[in-house]
C-alpha cells in the first residue's frame, strides 16, 4: 500500500490534464501514461482498503491516513466516467 499512494499523488495532476486534453478518450492524450498510472493506483488503493477493512474493521477505522488515500482514490477513479460522459453530451 505504499507504492500506490505515491504513484497516485505523483501522477494526479497529469491525470487531470489528460482528461482536460482529451475528455472523450484520455488515453489519446500525451499524458496517457500518467492517466493509466493514476487510475490503476486508485483501483489498487480502493481494493486494498476494502480487503483490509473486511478483515480488520476496528483497526482500519482508527487510521485516518487509510481513509485519506481511499477518498483521493475514489475521487480520481470516479472523475473519469463523469468527465468523459459530460464530454460526450451535445
Amino acid at each position: 500500500l505504499l507504492l500506490a499512494p505515491v504513484l497516485l499523488f505523483v501522477h494526479r495532476s497529469f491525470f487531470a490534464q489528460a482528461i482536460m486534453d482529451c475528455p472523450r478518450n484520455p488515453l489519446r492524450s500525451a499524458y496517457a501514461h500518467s492517466f493509466l498510472a493514476a487510475y490503476r493506483s486508485s483501483c489498487t488503493i480502493l481494493k486494498v482498503v476494502k480487503e483490509q477493512f473486511g478483515q480488520y474493521p476496528e483497526m482500519c477505522a482508527r487510521f485516518w491516513v487509510i481513509w485519506t488515500f481511499a477518498f483521493s482514490s475514489a475521487v480520481s477513479r470516479n472523475r473519469t466516467p463523469c468527465d468523459c460522459a459530460a464530454a460526450g453530451r451535445p
